[in-house]
């Protein structure tokens, strides 16, 4: 046996043999890249983290990064498999089969099961909760049965020619085992989805903490912590943008747009959406002006929207005729003909419209939706024109959004957009024209009636014609002011990488890319 000091020795100088092999292999062994960190500039702030409780349209952006639903969409577009990996739907259009992708796992490490979907479904449709968002798909499902731990089979009450489309933003899942043991508060502060990006943090009104989610089923995301900066002011954002503090901004007003193009180092992303804006006139309101179809009418056909798309949207936007944004299902149908200022005079006058007091017209202040102050001072222009009076008042966008739900019987036109998410319109046209719903400012039992068989359809075809029967039927009753479906439009550094998802006015960062600093 070796004596005690020799062991010593020896155990001293193999120490500091592998303490040098160590320090050479850190040396020679190449770097492992660190995963690039993303800050974005956006201009609103979410209202809700819960996906069986949120109902604006801001809110899409932590829920389209976060959570997922059977099936979405791709950045075309397209409709594609993500929870589930295929569906069997059966002849009767009543039942849904969705075998569920296997080893997902939630944030948090939970699996994804058929549980959950059952779970989702049940909270979405609490009456507790009174999810405004239920009726556009959830509410109709008569049960979700467990037919195995990947699979699950939902009856519907009566057939839905939306549901597949509909997916995608109107029932997100939930873990049912972390839900459960948190509470709703809990979890409602720290939300979890299965989605590309994790919650890690939030401060109302400053930021939202994301980061990459290692364990997603899909391709991770190439991003550390994803930083979204709230900055409501647009020029600020830009600011922030070319002195490095982001790397990306959102929401940018096609008049800056254009100036940014110029900008060494900088780069525009263009994106078309279906964003749908309008002028919802109230009909249900105080006003008895407002109730009156010829004044409707008399207003819409002055609106010149061809003119206002390259004055105020300088090309950024695609005009509509009718109430839907271009290529979307049934988006078809003949609008009537334009008037012009003394036309539409003369047909106020002659429905008894009393020019001595002014509308009240209610839009957007900065922030949300670029350039809706100076589209509803160029329609207020327009009205002048035929001697309409109007008063304005803009809104905050949380105040806006208020507004736009209760409804107030005072106010008798206000600026509206509708964010479709893909080209299928049941969702927007259950919420936004029908009689009594969150968005809808008008009334009308014949069109109530078309919107609630619009999903009743097995033969597409059909099912378009009626839809523009639809669209045909709010343009003649003149229930709004069709304008545009406006592009969304994003600047950032040339080391960002990314590309939007079609349609979707919110952005999801899945594919983001930053190389370098």
């Amino acid at each position: 046996m070796l004596p005690s000091t020799l062991r010593q020795s020896l155990g001293k100088a193999a120490s500091a043999l592998a303490l040098s092999i160590g320090s050479l292999m850190a040396i020679t062994a190449p770097a492992q890249a660190a995963v690039p960190d993303v800050t974005a500039a956006i201009s609103v702030d979410v209202f809700s983290t819960d996906p069986t409780k949120f109902f604006a349209a801001n809110d899409y952006l932590l829920m389209a990064n976060v959570y997922e639903s059977l099936y979405g969409h791709d950045e075309k577009g397209n409709l594609i498999p993500t929870l589930a990996s295929a569906v069997v739907i059966k002849d009767d259009g009543l039942t849904y089969e969705f075998t569920l992708r296997a080893g997902v796992k939630f944030h948090n490490g939970n699996p994804f099961t058929a549980e959950d979907v059952r779970f989702s479904w049940q909270k979405a449709v609490d009456p507790v909760r009174k999810w405004p968002r239920a009726g556009v798909l959830a509410a109709n499902i008569a049960d979700v049965e467990i037919v195995s731990p990947l699979k699950v089979r939902i009856k519907l009450k009566k057939r839905d020619a939306g549901m597949m489309e509909n997916l995608d933003t109107n029932l997100y899942m939930l873990s049912k085992k972390h839900v459960e043991s948190v509470g709703d508060v809990v979890f409602g502060d720290n939300p979890m989805g299965t989605g590309p990006f994790k919650f890690k943090e939030r401060k109302i009104k400053e930021y939202i903490a994301l980061e990459g989610y290692a364990g997603y089923w899909g391709k991770p995301p190439e991003v550390g912590k994803l930083m979204l900066r709230i900055v409501t002011d647009e020029s600020t954002r830009l600011a922030q943008l070319q002195s490095g503090e982001v790397d990306i901004v959102d929401n940018v007003s096609p008049f800056l747009a254009v100036r940014m193009k110029g900008v060494q180092g900088l780069k525009v992303i263009q994106a078309p959406t279906l964003r749908n804006m309008y002028i919802m006139m109230n009909a249900t309101g105080k006003n008895e002006r407002m109730k009156n179809e010829e004044v409707r009418r008399a207003l819409m056909t002055m609106v010149e929207t061809e003119k206002l798309t390259k004055s105020v949207y300088l090309g950024f936007a695609a005009p509509a005729k009718l109430n839907c944004g271009p290529g979307g299902t049934g988006c078809t149908g003949t609008p009537a003909p334009r008037i012009d200022a003394q036309q539409a005079r003369a047909a106020l006058t002659k429905a008894g419209f009393d020019f001595s007091k002014p509308l009240n017209f209610v839009g957007m202040a900065a922030g949300s939706i670029p350039q809706t102050r100076e589209l509803v001072e160029a329609l207020a222009q327009r009205f002048s024109e035929a001697g309409v009076q109007t008063k304005i008042t803009l809104l905050e966008y949380a105040a806006w959004v208020q507004a736009e739900q209760t409804k107030s019987p005072d106010v008798d036109l206000i600026f509206c957009m509708f964010p479709d998410y893909s080209k299928e319109p049941s969702g927007r046209l259950q919420r936004g024209m029908r009689s009594g719903s969150m968005f809808s400012w008008y009334e009308d039992p014949v069109l109530d009636d078309m919107i609630d068989k619009m999903n009743d359809f097995s033969d597409v075809a059909a099912r378009e014609k009626h839809i523009s029967g639809i669209y045909q039927r709010i343009n003649d009753k003149a229930a709004i002011i069709p304008l545009w479906a406006t592009d969304t439009i994003f600047v950032s550094r040339n080391n960002i990488q990314w590309l939007p998802t079609a349609n979707a006015t919110w952005p999801v960062f899945k594919n983001i890319i930053k190389k370098g600093q």
